[in-house]
């Protein structure tokens, strides 16, 4: 399986200036404005807004956050919240609980705290990756934009292309 695309500030060595200065270029023309990131939704709960906060400020020096990743930052926040919520009812009340039954028989269950720990992980996992991958995305995009570069300069490719045109 192919690594995933690092941004340009993240590559090691074997690249050539020139290259390396395509990819910076790509990738500045695929980022967006970034006024709005330090603004948490009004929908997030205090706590949300805090940890909202925190993620953005982990995530400032890199540079790699724009207006466009606020959803995503914040149901990373909101699904944290929530999974802190749940686990705290879970530290208190235990994993399994005791449930009595219609007929007034008591059994062990899981505790539905748990499920809904469960979800919020799923979900907070899926997007909490797509935080770290959306420099990949970006970066793979200019990749992209620097292979069609080469593309546009390359005089077969073009006489290949205005062949197939007409």
């Amino acid at each position: 399986m192919a690594m995933p695309s690092k941004p340009v500030e993240l590559l090691g060595r074997g690249y050539s200036k020139e290259e390396i200065e395509n990819r910076k270029l790509a990738e500045q023309t695929l980022q967006g404005n970034s006024d709005k990131v330090n603004i948490p939704p009004r929908w997030l709960c205090k706590d949300g807004k805090k940890e909202y906060k925190k993620l953005v400020k982990e995530l400032e020096n890199a540079n790699i956050l724009t207006n466009v990743d606020i959803g995503v930052v914040a149901t990373v926040a909101d699904a944290y919240v929530k999974m802190a919520q749940a686990n705290k009812i879970i530290q208190e009340e235990g994993l399994i609980i005791t449930k009595l039954s219609d007929r007034g028989s008591e059994s062990l269950i899981e505790h539905p705290a748990t499920k809904i720990y469960k979800q919020y992980n799923s979900i907070y996992k899926q997007f909490l990756s797509e935080i770290g991958l959306s420099p990949a995305s970006r970066a793979k995009l200019s990749i992209i934009n620097v292979e069609k570069e080469k593309e546009k300069k390359n005089p077969v490719l073009q006489a290949l292309k205005k062949r197939s045109d007409t």
